[in-house]
């Protein structure tokens, strides 16, 4: 949201005017809220299914792809420089570790470990 803000392609100083900040605001203040409380009274319901759900929910699905149209309007409309930035940050937090699942960016050797333990753990469950 930062990069969105610094480079120009969110309307500054009019909180919740563009359809991103309503996400923003969705993913972190109700589904955030969900997980934390959720852990804090130990409901493994809500933290899981009714908090880290729906954040990765709305980050993977909503979030990423309404900051990246962003930036392609911006490259698009003239604003190059801007619109490279704002993918340039989308695409390094991508990049980090615990979203590499969803990128494809595993590392094949991790990617056989986990292939090898969901057979093992099939094998062992499926009876």
């Amino acid at each position: 949201m930062q990069a969105l803000a610094d480079n120009g392609l969110i309307s500054p100083g009019a909180p919740f005017n563009d359809e991103i900040e309503w996400t923003w605001f969705h993913l972190w203040h109700q589904d955030g809220r969900r997980a934390r409380n959720g852990a804090a009274v130990m409901a493994p319901n809500y933290t899981q299914w009714y908090g880290s759900y729906e954040v990765a929910r709305h980050f993977y699905q909503d979030l990423i792809p309404q900051a990246r149209r962003l930036a392609q309007r911006a490259i698009a409309d003239g604003h190059a420089e801007q619109g490279r930035r704002v993918l340039a940050v989308i695409d390094e937090v991508l990049s980090a570790p615990e979203h590499r699942w969803a990128g494809g960016k595993i590392d094949p050797a991790e990617l056989a470990a986990w292939k090898e333990a969901h057979e093992k753990f099939s094998e062992r469950y499926a009876q």
